[in-house]
């Protein structure tokens, strides 16, 4: 199963992110990273369904999302625990920083004692619907991992940026985290991310949830809630914030200016993928494509290969348009001229075709029964 553990590893960001996958989804990113890497045994669809379920720690026939969309064969619980080491990371002497973790009491703590909270499960999820919490947050031990459902105009800018090897860094989130108007911080749950809590004073459903590349803008509208897990903070108030964040749907998403680099591509992609832009999975599929066969044909150099997976994942879930999409992104030129490989026609892979035709209803009449032999796939 080396091969099966290695797409694991190709797809860990996509599915630590949305910390879960229909099985169409997976499978379609199966199937690319196979082709991609030749893998001369793949597994069969029974068999990649099931060998999928040892990764998550939880799967169902049928699954319902917060906005109501249901999918079948779902997974969600993401395993992260089979893949993060206990590395900590270099113990010397740390350089001055503005933002200073060494209070002794959590101002987050005081600020919203009255919010309704509840304690996590062992799956790391809300215990119940949140109309049926009861709870404040001074009732809980914060140290614990846990949930608060807080007011629309509070908002949490999370830093999450890797380093060279992809990996959190604690360092980089520090270095970019201390830019910003100085306020209540906490280090995230991991140890290696940064959340500075602020006050909106606009209106927070237009914000847009994608600031940069690995740093995100948390509003909590609806029934989302923020998941918090006390260990270090500091002692600075909670402060206002009015402007500087971007919004959806402004017009500068399409300005050409933002995409003349790697790092502007990748922040339109994952608006893209947000539905930030546009509404629907097509036209932000047709986005993607047009930005990146732009930014192909003038010349930029840029390597965006590692969000294929996402991209392709987002486009396998369209309602009614699945087949157009993943084409789509088929053709997606993810790769600059610089950094896509090139061969002479005498090394490039000799290709077979087997193509055979069927009468419609011979057709229909396999495709049958080869659905009830693997399982339907949704």
């Amino acid at each position: 199963m080396l091969d099966f553990y290695n797409f694991i590893v190709d797809s860990y960001h996509v599915f630590k992110r949305e910390d879960g996958t229909s099985l169409k989804a997976a499978w379609e990113m199966y199937k690319t990273y196979n082709e991609e890497a030749k893998v001369a045994y793949p597994l069969s669809q029974r068999a990649f369904k099931e060998e999928l379920k040892n990764y998550f720690r939880d799967y169902s026939e049928r699954f319902s999302h917060e906005d109501g969309s249901r999918v079948r064969s779902y997974y969600s619980g993401f395993r992260t625990e089979r893949f993060e080491g206990e590395t900590i990371g270099d113990t010397s002497e740390p350089t001055p920083r503005l933002i200073q973790f060494d209070a002794t009491e959590s101002v987050f703590d005081r600020e919203c004692a009255s919010c309704p909270a509840q304690y996590a499960t062992s799956k790391e999820t809300p215990t119940q619907k949140w109309e049926k919490v009861s709870r404040k947050l001074s009732q809980l031990d914060t140290s614990r991992l846990h949930y608060v459902k807080l007011p629309e105009n509070h908002i949490v800018i999370d830093f999450d940026i890797p380093d060279d090897q992809g990996n959190k860094c604690f360092e980089r989130n520090l270095a970019e985290a201390s830019k910003w108007p100085p306020t209540y911080a906490e280090v995230s749950k991991s140890g290696c991310g940064i959340h500075l809590h602020y006050i909106y004073t606009g209106d927070p459903t237009r914000l847009s949830r994608i600031y940069d590349d690995h740093i995100e803008v948390k509003v909590f509208t609806g029934k989302s809630s923020l998941r918090r897990k006390l260990t270090k903070c500091n002692n600075l108030p909670i402060a206002t914030i009015s402007s500087g964040l971007p919004l959806k749907g402004e017009s500068s998403v399409v300005n050409t200016k933002v995409v003349q680099s790697e790092k502007g591509l990748r922040v339109q992609i994952k608006r893209n993928l947000n539905k930030e832009i546009h509404p629907a999975t097509k036209p932000s599929i047709d986005f993607i494509y047009k930005i990146l066969t732009d930014a192909y044909e003038s010349g930029m150099t840029y390597d965006v290969t590692d969000m294929r997976n996402a991209v392709l994942a987002f486009a396998a879930n369209s309602t009614n348009q699945a087949d157009y999409c993943i084409k789509l992104v088929n053709k997606m030129p993810f790769k600059s001229v610089e950094n896509a490989p090139s061969a002479p026609n005498d090394e490039a892979d000799l290709v077979f075709y087997d193509v055979e035709v069927f009468p419609k209803r011979d057709f229909l009449q396999e495709s049958h029964a080869k659905d009830e032999e693997e399982g339907d796939v949704c």
